[in-house]
């Protein structure tokens, strides 16, 4: 007997997919604009703030690919509504990313 495809799941797929790439261009768009401006920055006075924003950038891509991570394994065992949530838990990285960048 051949098991159906629901249209559920293939939208799910696609929000996971569409989620994740979002959510990498938040992680990685601001964490590629703090090591290109890490020379002229390191010539200012604040080196404080710019070891935490660089310590920032190198943890939250790893909870970022976490989250994805979890969410495809949601998908594959069949926990839509857990994997739906983690899709948008991989959006947080970036978020928190560009908050804090513009806090400082």
């Amino acid at each position: 007997m051949e098991r159906k495809f629901p249209v559920s799941r293939l939208l799910l797929a696609l929000w996971l997919l569409s989620s994740q790439t979002a959510g990498a261009a938040l992680v990685f768009a601001p964490f590629a604009v703090l090591l290109a401006f890490r020379g002229s920055a390191s010539a200012g006075q604040d080196m404080a703030s710019l070891n935490f924003l660089l310590g920032l950038g190198y943890i939250m891509p790893l909870v970022f690919i976490g989250l994805g991570i979890a969410a495809w394994v949601m998908f594959a065992k069949r926990r839509n509504a857990a994997a739906g949530w983690l899709g948008i838990a991989t959006l947080i990285p970036g978020a928190v990313m560009l908050f804090v960048l513009n806090m400082f």
